[in-house]
């Protein structure tokens, strides 16, 4: 899943690093000031003229327990749509909105196809799978909130972002005893987007070529059953943009026509907050009904 991470990626606290010793200044672009530094990020994970970008991401999922060597457990392929425009609310400040969504499915680790039905390697117990969906998540970047310390080494720079949150679960032990880790959830990412210098110091440059890669460690996934088992699962991905709807594979676009036929044509395809465990709360009301 990419549950919330792209959200909280952005909404994340203040990055750790400082830029390279190698100058930050090329073609005139300067990533230590807040507003350059802000750009080169639109123009890297999205698009600083506005419109959708389209991000797609795979990986595995691996099952970290106590004393034990994590367990390979699921692959799966996601991808994300995140509508970018720029504010001009008091002048043009070089700040951006965002709204993103994700959705995507679990996979075979041998063959790649999608997963239906899955058996736990650890309960051994065989179950349905679900899509994952995640979104309408809306925020506000303004320059140098959070700041963003970029590296370089030549041409290529990168910008790494490590947001922790915790909250109360969804799901409540009480009620979802096989499904729920607990009282409280949590997300930790480490999240690096790469790209180079020359293409995002272009002026002629709105959406430059991505490459990233992300680990996110959280929660047992609810359709798992672990229940309050110690331990966590840990994503490991890497992902890029399409340059146009169309490059979207044919396998991902017979899931969309199946779970979300309007996801690439929508400006919104999904009007409420969605995450794993809301809709498999929804899917699955608890036995007495509260």
């Amino acid at each position: 899943m990419a549950a919330d991470l792209r959200r909280r990626t952005l909404l994340g606290s203040a990055l750790a690093g400082v830029v390279a010793a190698t100058s930050s200044h090329a073609a005139g672009l300067d990533l230590n000031d807040p507003v350059q530094n802000l750009l080169a990020f639109a123009k890297l994970t999205g698009n600083s003229a506005g419109g959708a970008v389209l991000r797609w991401h795979t990986g595995i999922i691996n099952a970290v327990q106590p004393g034990e060597k994590p367990v390979p457990l699921v692959g799966y392929e996601g991808l994300e749509k995140e509508l970018w425009a720029s504010t001009k609310e008091g002048g043009p400040d070089g700040s951006f909105t965002t709204t993103y969504f994700d959705i995507g499915y679990f996979t075979d680790l041998a063959t790649g196809e999608r997963l239906r039905r899955w058996t736990n390697p650890i309960t051994k117990e065989t179950l349905p799978t679900m899509p994952f969906r995640s979104g309408r998540f809306a925020a506000a970047l303004k320059p140098g909130a959070p700041p963003r310390a970029w590296q370089r080494r030549g041409d290529d720079v990168w910008v790494t972002n490590r947001p922790v949150v915790g909250f109360p679960a969804l799901l409540k032990p009480e009620l979802y005893p096989a499904e729920s880790a607990g009282p409280f959830q949590f997300f930790s990412v480490v999240r690096t987007d790469r790209g180079r210098l020359s293409e995002v110091s272009d002026p002629k440059v709105t959406s430059a070529p991505l490459s990233w890669s992300y680990t996110l460690t959280t929660i047992w996934l609810p359709w798992m059953r672990m229940g309050q088992r110690p331990g966590a699962v840990v994503w490991a991905g890497n992902g890029g943009k399409y340059a146009a709807p169309g490059d979207v594979p044919e396998k991902f676009r017979a899931f969309l026509a199946e779970e979300q036929p309007d996801y690439l044509s929508a400006d919104e395809p999904l009007q409420d907050v969605r995450t794993m465990w809301a809709d498999y709360m929804k899917a699955n009301p608890p036995a007495d009904g509260k």
